[in-house]
């Protein structure tokens, strides 16, 4: 195996307008709708967004909100712990790399998730 071979690293950072230019160009027009249309009927891909998507569904497995399948609310404490699992592992990945306010919000839910999960689980 070769020792020189070259490992380049490159920062994106900085770089979401590009990305959405790109996101708008490649969506298809889905439904007699465009492009532009399709693409904005999402949040923004950002961190928030995914520690909020995950945490709210451990909301709805801690029977915090309705199943949106069902209109019910369920408890089901095994898949809670699992998402509460993969929220703390995204906190000890991304360690030192998130700005104050993503830090800040994945503390504070991954704090509330936690203490959902007692009460819960003392039911």
């Amino acid at each position: 195996m070769s020792e020189d071979k070259e490992f380049k690293v490159t920062d994106k950072r900085g770089l979401e307008k590009e990305e959405k230019s790109a996101v708008h160009e490649a969506a298809p027009a889905v439904e007699g709708k465009s492009a532009d249309e399709k693409v904005n009927q999402f949040p923004e891909v950002n961190f928030i967004n995914l520690a909020a998507s995950l945490g709210t569904s451990c909301m709805m497995h801690l029977g915090l909100l309705e199943n949106p399948s069902t209109k019910a609310k369920e408890l089901d404490l095994e898949m809670a712990q699992h998402e509460i699992d993969l929220l703390t592992m995204l906190e000890i990945k991304t360690k030192g790399n998130l700005d104050q306010q993503e830090e800040g919000f994945l503390t504070q839910m991954l704090y509330e998730l936690r203490m959902h999960f007692v009460e819960a689980k003392k039911k």
